[in-house]
C-alpha cells in the first residue's frame, strides 16, 4: 500500500501527533498549532468533519481521560500535565522535577498516566537514556522506568498486564509488566526494528503493533518478535503518529507531515491525516 491508496481526512496542520479514537471520534493533538481537536469521521472513514476542542499557551502533546472522562493533556515544553475543568484547561501534574527534557506522549488506563520525556536534542548522538514518569488518580509523580532511549507512543496490551512502548532512538519496541499498583518492571525487548526509527503506535486485536517510522517514511504493521507483516509507503510525508479506530475498528489513521517537528514553523502548514482500511481491527473491537 502506499500514499495514492490513502484517504486524506484531514489538511492545513501544523503538526498532527498522538492520535486517539475516544467515543466515536479521532481526537488528536496539533502540537505547533497548540490545539487539541476532535474528527467526527463518517460510516467508512472517508470523510470528517473535524471541530477545535481547546486551545493551550504552548505545544501540546499526548492525550487520555480520566476516571470521570475529563480530558488530559501534556504541555510539552512546560513539563505539565493538564486538565480539562469546567470548559478550561487547568494544570494537574507538574513533571518538572522528574522530567530531563520535554514532555511527550502519553497513555492512561484505569486514571494513572505514563508519560515519556527525552532528554538531549533529536538527534541520536544527543539524546541520553530518559524514561516514564507515572502520575497517579490524585495528580502525584514517580518515576516509572528508566534508561529509555527516548521514549516514545505506548499502547497496552490487552489484559492490561504489559505496557509497549516504542524507543526512537534504540530503533526497537519494548515491553514492560504493569502491576496492580501501576509500577512497571521486567524492561525486555518486543520487536527489534532494524533502521527504523519509531515514533507513535498503536495495537490491534491480534496484538500486533502498527509502528509509524517518520525518516523512513512509511509505516508498519509489527509482530512480537520482529516480523512485519504490513507495510505503507507514505512516500514524500513523513509519518508520525497512527492510531486503529472507525466504525468497525478496521480503519488506521496516519498522522504525517513534510516537516520534522519544530522544522515544520519554517514553511507552511503541511500537516495532514489519512485514513486507510486494514484487516484486523482495533483491540477490543
Amino acid at each position: 500500500m502506499n500514499l495514492q491508496d490513502l484517504h486524506l481526512l484531514v489538511d492545513d496542520l501544523a503538526y498532527p501527533e498522538c492520535p486517539r479514537w475516544h467515543e466515536g471520534k479521532l481526537w488528536f493533538s496539533d502540537m505547533l498549532g497548540r490545539r487539541v481537536y476532535a474528527v467526527e469521521v463518517n460510516s467508512d472513514s472517508t470523510e470528517g468533519v473535524c471541530s477545535t476542542e481547546v486551545e493551550w499557551q504552548a505545544d501540546v502533546a499526548g492525550l487520555g481521560w480520566d476516571n470521570d472522562g475529563q480530558l488530559m493533556v501534556v504541555s510539552a515544553p512546560e513539563n505539565t500535565v493538564l486538565k480539562l475543568q469546567d470548559g478550561k484547561l487547568q494544570p494537574f501534574a507538574d513533571l518538572s522535577a522528574l522530567s530531563q527534557g520535554e514532555c511527550n506522549d502519553m497513555i492512561v488506563k484505569n486514571g494513572v498516566a505514563y508519560v515519556g520525556h527525552f532528554n538531549g536534542k533529536l538527534s541520536p548522538q544527543e539524546v541520553q537514556p530518559s524514561g516514564l514518569i507515572k502520575i497517579d488518580t490524585e495528580g502525584n509523580v514517580s518515576i516509572a522506568l528508566e534508561g529509555v532511549m527516548f521514549p516514545n507512543g505506548m499502547v497496552f496490551s490487552a489484559d492490561g498486564k504489559r505496557l509497549i512502548f516504542a524507543e526512537s532512538f534504540g530503533r526497537c519496541l519494548s515491553q514492560v509488566d504493569v502491576a496492580e499498583d501501576g509500577s512497571l518492571s521486567n524492561k525486555r525487548p518486543f520487536a527489534d526494528l532494524g533502521t527504523a526509527v519509531p515514533d507513535g503506535i498503536c495495537i490491534d486485536a491480534e496484538g500486533a503493533v502498527w509502528v509509524t517510522d517518520p525518516l523512513g517514511k512509511r509505516v508498519i504493521r509489527v509482530l512480537e518478535g520482529g516480523e512485519v507483516t504490513d507495510s505503507i509507503d507514505m512516500q514524500t510525508m513523513g509519518a508520525f503518529a497512527c492510531e486503529l479506530g472507525g466504525s468497525d475498528g478496521k480503519t488506521l489513521f496516519i498522522c504525517a507531515a513534510d516537516g520534522f517537528g519544530k522544522i515544520a514553523l519554517n514553511g507552511p502548514d503541511t500537516g495532514k491525516i489519512y485514513a486507510c482500511n486494514v484487516n484486523v481491527p482495533a483491540q477490543g473491537c
